[in-house]
């Protein structure tokens, strides 16, 4: 049996991480950049994650 291999469409545009993007993969967009997750678009955008005491 062999696997099922998916088609590199891109990596992430977070310079922090460049993970393959693959077919069917569900992805964030900002303008025309992919990302992989939320958290790699947040963090693209300079957000910060921050404890109130």
């Amino acid at each position: 049996m062999t696997g099922i291999t998916k088609e590199l469409v891109d990596e992430c545009e977070n310079d922090n991480c460049q993970s393959e993007i693959v077919e069917g993969q569900e992805v964030w967009r900002k303008g025309f950049g992919l990302y992989c997750s939320g958290r790699c678009l947040a963090e693209s955008m300079g957000a910060v994650t921050i404890t109130i005491n």
